[in-house]
């Protein structure tokens, strides 16, 4: 299938970092978000509490900033008095927020980066070429030096960081509902036309908006909307790489009470058509860019999930990529691996949808003081259980904030020095370059 714009991360440090809570850190700087729209109301009311909330996860390290349009959506807002025009003019701005903050973060970045790696000056193919000429095999060469770990004095590997991407969230046809029905999936009647046209308009919009990386569909709670979301990215042109997360409610049914497992037959049947129609990529890696050709389903996984929950669900989401195909009983002959697992769960907090607020004593935050409550944990499982469990692609959900973010890095780039180390150069990604 073709690159995604995480492979080059995946290549370079074997994982991403995705970033936290949005809503969960501007109401820890004070924004009200009581309403409907919740974070999107900020998009009118106090943009630049927004790009700054981006920055500080930059600044944690996360790799990711998702932009403020989870709850964004043209019938939203219309209910709210704002009509077409001013909505597409608000996702828009959800998107420049985040990159305007992720300019500013590598802008920073880049005057404190140590000098003993400088960046290429161009982006460098890792495949190798055909037919080598003089210029092939310098900037083979230059691309391997790129390669090469960077070993303080203690021996182990300085990952670097790469120039952090920007997704477009596309909240689940419950979040507009604003009742809950996230949490529940109570919606799987929906006929699929209906939920196919709601992501589609936001969709045209956001995939098209100057400096984004790739679309997030977030808390998914039913297969009836991963139907419909999967029917739109065949169609959708140009492609667009897209992330899928669902919701689950334990580590084998989705928010619904449908079967994980049925979801993880649908999601892998559609990347083995997926690879089977786009064969092998180039990919390309550089300090300043990510270059790509787009995909279409780039990674799966859950979020909005208690951290409790979330290994059990990659597990099943794993072992469902390596086993026979449902529908024929037979081993599937190439398992589609080059789609990443994602896993972003929730502190782990229920959310009481009659007075819009969270469950205190539910989740990890409580087991910690200040405003990191559960972050050193939160870390632990990251490693420990869902990089373990295969998840590449790790962040926060709700509740979560750039503490958890910091920790979560430490954590991943701690697992990924000792896979290097135990597979003698080998990293423990589940995730590998296709040959050439």
């Amino acid at each position: 299938m073709a690159s995604s714009p995480l492979d080059p991360f995946l290549l370079e440090n074997g994982f991403v970092v995705l970033d936290g809570g949005l809503a969960t850190e501007l109401e820890a700087q004070g924004a009200d978000l009581t309403g409907d729209l919740w974070s999107a109301a900020l998009l009118a009311d106090n943009p630049s509490i927004i790009r700054n909330t981006h920055l500080a996860y930059f600044r944690a390290g996360a790799d990711v900033a998702t932009s403020a349009s989870y709850q964004a959506s043209f019938e939203g807002f219309l209910r709210k008095g704002i009509g077409p025009e001013r909505a597409e003019e608000l996702l828009l701005l959800s998107v420049r927020l985040a990159v305007e903050a992720r300019d500013q973060f590598w802008a920073e970045y880049q005057e404190e980066r140590p000098a003993s790696r400088p960046a290429p000056t161009k982006p460098q193919t890792l495949r190798q070429p055909s037919q080598p000429t003089a210029t092939a095999i310098e900037e083979e060469e230059n691309a391997k030096q790129h390669q090469q770990p960077v070993r303080g004095s203690d021996g182990r590997r300085h990952r670097r960081r790469l120039r952090p991407l920007v997704a477009a969230s596309l909240g689940c046809y419950g979040a507009v509902l604003a009742d809950g029905s996230e949490y529940r999936g109570d919606y799987v009647d929906t006929p699929a036309g209906s939920l196919k046209e709601f992501h589609a308009r936001r969709l045209e919009i956001l995939a098209r908006a100057d400096g984004v990386d790739m679309v997030v569909f977030e808390t998914v709670p039913c297969l009836a909307e991963v139907r419909a979301i999967l029917s739109l990215l065949q169609d959708f042109r140009p492609r667009v790489s897209a992330v899928i997360s669902v919701s689950c409610k334990d580590d084998q049914h989705l928010r619904s009470g449908e079967r994980l497992h049925d979801f993880a037959d649908l999601i892998w049947r559609h990347a083995e058509e997926q690879d089977a129609a786009e064969g092998p990529p180039a990919v390309v890696a550089t300090t300043t860019t990510t270059t790509t050709r787009p995909a279409c389903v780039a990674a799966v996984g859950v979020n909005c999930t208690s951290p409790s929950h979330a290994a059990g669900t990659l597990r099943a989401l794993a072992a469902a990529r390596a086993r026979p195909d449902a529908r024929h009983g037979a081993p599937r002959e190439t398992p589609p691996s080059r789609v990443a697992l994602v896993a972003y769960p929730n502190s782990g907090e229920e959310w009481d949808a009659s007075v819009r607020d969270w469950v205190e004593g539910t989740g990890l935050r409580d087991r910690e003081a200040g405003g990191g409550g559960g972050a050193e944990e939160f870390g632990r499982m990251a490693r420990d259980e869902w990089f373990a469990a295969g998840a590449t692609v790790v962040g926060g959900c709700c509740r979560t904030r750039p503490a958890h973010v910091a920790e979560i890095r430490r954590a991943l780039a701690s697992a990924a020095e000792e896979g290097v180390q135990e597979g003698e150069g080998q990293q423990r990604t589940g995730w590998h370059q296709e040959p050439s």
